[in-house]
């Protein structure tokens, strides 16, 4: 394989994102449709046994569950709604995400795009792009439970040795397969929307295209490490210089308008900085996206010698990588 030149990439990526700003409304929508949700849980496990906790936590459960029984419609209206508007920003995510794959192609071989006709194309993608995630996702679910059901078995029956060992072996099965996961959809994803591939197929090739490319692939993932960081940092600076001003411009207001002008700044401030945190969010989504289709194109252009992936199971052939039309 032909060396890769990542800092090559990663400065076609930026020239893709910085001169075609229409492709921030693609990573907005993206951010939308992918939300990162993380759950922290704080279990006081130094002093569970106290009867004074054990009666809170009760007290506590007890309020909530007459809660829900008084006003269960509400609730259920409620978790409802959440739903729907958790379906709809996830088909506006698959939608945009297939849009900007194909539309940064397209930019990347001297073709003019709109946002408008990008996100039209994705909606040619949607469900094979929705499923194909689905299937890596079900195989991940269902690796993980029959890797961790035993582990908390071992330790419901207070085999804490065991299910330490067994715990640590799970951890080390899971991780990697998690690994490989992220590229799978990532590459076959590249695959549906470039190579018009069906959902097995594109995965199929997924996977040979990064058995073939284990290493370099790892290498231009790590790259973003440094990358998230420094913008991390650049962002808290921003931030603290964006707090400085706003207590200044606070300080000011309270002095005409007493806590109504507090009010008003602490408000204007907080959607200011939301905006300012999804644009950046964006603009690096589309990067990182752009990143990622210039590397896809490199390796899959260079195996176009090599046979990857065997006959199908059916009577058509697979697409090989090569089949992807690497224009320009």
């Amino acid at each position: 394989m032909d060396k890769i030149n990542y800092l090559e990439i990663l400065k076609r990526a930026w020239a893709i994102t910085w001169g075609n700003k229409f492709l921030w409304w693609f990573g907005l929508l993206i951010s939308f449709g992918f939300p990162n949700l993380s759950y922290n849980y704080n279990i006081p496990l130094n002093n569970y046994k106290k009867g004074s906790d054990i009666d809170a936590g009760k007290e506590v459960i007890g309020k909530a569950m007459g809660f829900a029984v008084s006003h269960y419609k509400i609730i259920t209206a409620v978790l409802i709604a959440l739903i729907i508007l958790a379906v709809f920003f996830l088909i506006i995510g698959i939608l945009a995400r297939g849009g900007l794959i194909k539309t940064i192609h397209d930019i990347d071989n001297k073709r003019k795009k709109s946002f408008r006709e990008g996100f039209k194309e994705g909606k040619r993608y949607f469900w094979r792009l929705l499923f194909s995630g689905l299937l890596v996702n079900i195989f991940l679910i269902g690796t993980g439970i029959i890797l961790f059901l035993p582990v908390i078995f071992l330790f419901y029956m207070k085999s804490f040795l065991l299910g330490f060992v067994t715990l640590f072996l799970a951890i080390i099965i899971f991780l990697p397969l998690l690994i490989i996961s992220s590229f799978l959809k990532n590459y076959s994803s590249m695959y549906i929307v470039l190579g018009d591939l069906k959902i097995l197929s594109s995965l199929e090739n997924a996977y040979a295209l990064f058995r073939k490319n284990i290493f370099s692939s790892i290498i231009m993932a790590l790259l973003f490490i440094p990358i998230g960081i420094a913008i991390g940092v650049a962002l808290f600076f921003i931030s603290l210089s964006f707090l400085a001003g706003l207590l200044l411009a606070g300080f000011v207001m309270h002095l005409f308008l007493n806590k109504a002008g507090i009010f008003i700044i602490a408000s204007l401030g907080i959607a200011v900085f939301l905006l300012m945190f999804l644009l950046i969010s964006a603009v690096y989504k589309v990067f990182c996206q752009s990143a990622w289709i210039l590397f896809f194109k490199e390796i899959a252009k260079s195996e176009k010698k090599e046979e990857v992936v065997e006959e199908a199971l059916s009577d058509k052939k697979i697409p090989e990588p090569e089949g992807i039309k690497m224009d320009g």
